[in-house]
């Protein structure tokens, strides 16, 4: 059998992109996790909006600690053109994946992004589940830095104010002295 060109042609296709796969960084033959990786890869990058196809990505690379990684990937996915919010949702599970081996200061950092990530998904579309994951963080993340909002309403300021008070109107009216408004616990003045 004599070849033509079209087998030519696909055995120098393969030739090449044998040899691109082998040149890849992070990609080695005897690796098999950066295989699985890679299958990932395409199949998110043809479906962007698949949570659970996402879920499982990240999942292998927690297991291989390739953080970086998926974060870089889903950050290229999530900037695309006309990508959907869930890729954004993907992206803060990414960062969040990363928070258990960081350092303190990283963590400050990958919870900012991760937030930041969730309100783009939230510009996009609002849903329960980014709104959910970002109460989540954001409750994790006072506990390290505790200031008052940047752009609070009025009756949430006075509510941040009166957090600093000693004594709460509960303690005043248990104890039967005068609260603020003058009443005693039996509501005579």
């Amino acid at each position: 059998m004599r070849p033509t060109l079209r087998t030519r042609t696909g055995a120098l296709a393969a030739l090449v992109c044998g040899g691109l796969l082998l040149l890849a960084p992070g990609a080695r033959a005897d690796d098999p996790v950066a295989g699985r990786m890679a299958a990932f890869e395409r199949s998110i990058d043809a479906a962007p909006e698949d949570l659970e196809l996402a879920a499982q990505y990240r999942a292998v690379a927690t297991e291989s600690a390739r953080y970086d990684r998926a974060i870089g990937f889903l950050e290229r996915i999530a900037r695309r053109t006309g990508s959907g919010p869930n890729a954004y949702i993907n992206l803060a599970l990414a960062y969040v994946d990363k928070v258990p081996p960081s350092g303190d200061l990283r963590r400050l950092y990958l919870g900012r992004d991760a937030m930041g990530a969730l309100t783009k998904s939230i510009a996009l579309r609002p849903s329960v589940f980014a709104y959910y994951m970002r109460g989540v963080i954001n409750l994790y993340y006072n506990r390290f830095i505790l200031t008052a909002p940047t752009r609070a309403s009025p009756i949430s300021r006075r509510r941040w104010r009166s957090r600093r008070r000693t004594r709460s109107p509960r303690c005043w009216h248990a104890s039967g002295r005068r609260s603020a408004t003058g009443t005693t616990s039996s509501g005579t003045r």
